[in-house]
């Protein structure tokens, strides 16, 4: 232990070492009230971003959804008196117009599994599971 012959000293010493315990103290509860606030802010923090994820996926989609929905209501598309492979020119036709807007390629099936898609490749989807549930008459989504 330290000996000091002047009080003054003594005090001097004792104020700088209660004052480096106390500085030691606030930066500590800084610390534990730092990491508090962190560890309510994240989780809140992710969650609101998954949800604004979410909401924006969510529109997209429903967006694409409609832009299909209208492309199978179109006539030139529901008549089957039309051939299938003079609809998949019209389709083909409206993809490379609407290009600006998204559309990149677009498929059409006959009820055989027949498909022609818009690049002018005829293809067979007769065993694909996504057609056969559409057969079915079931919505389904696909990669």
């Amino acid at each position: 232990m330290m000996r000091f012959q002047s009080i003054r000293t003594k005090l001097v010493v004792s104020i700088f070492a209660l004052t480096l315990v106390l500085v030691l103290l606030q930066q500590a509860t800084n610390i534990i009230l730092i990491q508090t606030a962190f560890s309510q802010l994240v989780p809140q923090t992710m969650t609101a971003s998954l949800q604004n994820a979410h909401t924006q996926i969510q529109t997209r989609l429903n967006a694409n959804f409609s832009a299909l929905e209208a492309i199978a209501d179109m006539p030139m598309i529901r008549d089957t008196s039309i051939p299938l492979a003079q609809r998949a020119e019209s389709l083909a036709g409206f993809v490379t117009r609407n290009a600006e807007n998204g559309y990149q390629a677009c498929a059409i099936t006959d009820t055989t599994g027949r498909a022609f898609l818009s690049s002018g490749f005829e293809i067979d989807v007769s065993s694909d599971p996504y057609f056969q549930q559409a057969l079915q008459g079931n919505r389904v989504v696909s990669d």
